[in-house]
C-alpha cells in the first residue's frame, strides 16, 4: 500500500460544527466501502468526510491519534474549523 495513498475518516456534526476521528490509514477502496455501509445508520446532520491522508499515522487508536486531528485542522476546509469530541464508546 502506498502511503500517500491513504484516507482518514471523520464523523462530522455540522448543527455543533464537531467531529471525531472513525478511522485512519485505510486505502481508498477500504475507506469507501466503511461510508457506503455505514452512512445510512447515522443520525440526521452527521455525515462521513474522507480526507487524504499525507503518511500513514502510528497510533493504533485512531480516536487517540494527534496526527488525525492535526490533519483535520489543516486540510479540512471546513470554516470555521470544527472541534474534536471524543465518541462514547
Amino acid at each position: 500500500m502506498k502511503q500517500n495513498n491513504l484516507r482518514l475518516l471523520i464523523l462530522y456534526n455540522a448543527e455543533q460544527n464537531e467531529y471525531s476521528v472513525s478511522a485512519h490509514n485505510r486505502d481508498p477502496q477500504e475507506a469507501a466501502q466503511m461510508i457506503e455501509e455505514w452512512q445510512q445508520h447515522l443520525r440526521e446532520g452527521w455525515r462521513f468526510i474522507a480526507l487524504d491522508q499525507k503518511r500513514a499515522h502510528k497510533t493504533p487508536d485512531a480516536q487517540q491519534c494527534r496526527a488525525c486531528r492535526d490533519q483535520v485542522r489543516q486540510s479540512s476546509g471546513l470554516q470555521p474549523p470544527p472541534k474534536f469530541k471524543r465518541r462514547e464508546i
